[in-house]
Order: C-alpha cells, then structure tokens, then sequence
C-alpha cells in the first residue's frame, strides 16, 4: 500500500486478465495518450474497451502502443495500421473498413499546444486523421490545466480496487506489458503522495502509461467511481 511507496498501491494480480480478449466491434475504442514535449523519447498510450455484459461495469485495457522517439503522426500510423481498413487487430470477421463503434480519443492538455515542426497541436493531428471516423470523439482535458496530481491518482486506485466495494473496474490484457510493469513499479516522490518522475525513474520507461490511464479515468469518471457511466 501506500507505505510501500508505490503509486499505484491499490493494483494486484487480480486486475490481470490471463488472455488477450478479442477487440469489440459493438463498443467504442477508447484510446488514451500522454503528450508530452519534454518526454520526446517515447509515445505512450493505451486503448481500452468496456468488458463484454458478462462481465458488468468493467473496463479492460486491451492494448498499448509505445514508440520511441515517435512524433503523433508516427503513433496515428501505428494506430490505424492495427484499426484501420483491414488493421491486425480488428475483429474476426470485421468488414474491411475502419472500426465502426466509435473512437474516443482522451488525454492531457499539453495536446493543445502546437508542435514546432508543423505548427499544429497534436489535438489537430489526432483529429486530422480520424475526423471521417465513425463516432470520432475528443475527450480530453481543457487548456486551463490538468487535474490535481494526487486527485487524479486517487481516481485511478479506486478504478483498480475499491475499498468500499471490493471492486476491480479496470483489468488488463496479457499484451499490456508495459502498463502491468508501471502499475507493478511506479513509485512515489519520497514523503508525498505524488508519482516520482525523476530521470531516473524516466530511464526505467515508467510513468507515460500510467499518466495516460489517469487522464482517462479522471474523463470518463468524472464524478468518481461510485457515480459511473
């Protein structure tokens, strides 16, 4: 827990799936990303679906897409070629076209912000590419600022336990290699409740997953676990 001075104290191997779970062609995508200039070496984000009915008021990360020194055009090629027309991770028997439910696209507000090598945001980047998609949404967060570190924190230990409830919401696939390591890792700044994110801790490939997993669940949940969608 938190004495152990970990970030995410509240993940255990009960949120492990022991699969990977095949893409839902009758719920949206919701992919989530971390923008963020100073970190140029790596683009992290992560896709998410919510579970089939059998499994209720549960969401799984189903994949996760990291590139090193990548800019956001690099990552929309990576994210249509799995999703796109024909991509490799549509359904089984998905017509050849691009996913139809719907695309939601989340992240933190340096997104806003034009890029020095073509003047647009990656916010525009994003919507460039994906504008003809069906059910294409921007849910991200507002110019002014992102949320509170240790509040958005908070909103994502509840999502992976509850304590009141003993609710595991959010799961995650066996491809989720680097974001089972985060959750498993990421520590806390000595004497505080906010992530470590240190060089050092930025050279161990921590922190990107995990900051886009807490941008989304503070969107998606936006009045806290217990009043979910």
């Amino acid at each position: 827990g938190m004495g152990a001075g970990l970030a995410y104290w509240a993940y255990a191997p009960e949120n492990d799936l022991d699969f990977d779970p095949p893409i839902r062609a009758d719920v949206p995508l919701e992919w989530t990303m971390d923008f963020n200039p100073s970190h140029a070496k790596e683009m992290c984000s992560l896709v998410l679906q919510q579970a089939p009915p059998e499994f209720p008021n549960e969401w799984w990360a189903m994949d996760e897409i990291v590139i090193p020194a990548a800019s956001t055009p690099v990552v929309m090629a990576e994210f249509t070629r799995r999703y796109g027309r024909s991509g490799t991770l549509l359904p089984e028997g998905h017509p050849e076209a691009v996913f139809r439910a719907g695309v939601w696209v989340f992240g933190d507000r340096s997104g806003h912000s034009p890029t020095s090598a073509t003047g647009e945001t990656d916010y525009q980047v994003v919507r460039r590419v994906l504008w003809s998609w069906p059910d294409f949404r921007l849910v991200v967060l507002s110019q002014e600022a992102n949320p509170p570190l240790v509040d958005r924190l908070n909103r994502t230990n509840e999502l992976l336990w509850d304590p009141i409830t003993g609710k595991r919401t959010v799961r995650l696939a066996r491809r989720c290699v680097r974001f089972r390591e985060e959750l498993q890792r990421q520590p806390l700044k000595a004497g505080t409740r906010e992530k470590d994110k240190s060089e050092r801790v930025q050279r161990l490939g921590l922190t990107h997953l995990g900051d886009s997993f807490e941008y989304w669940a503070w969107k998606r949940f936006p009045h806290g676990i217990r009043g979910a969608p």
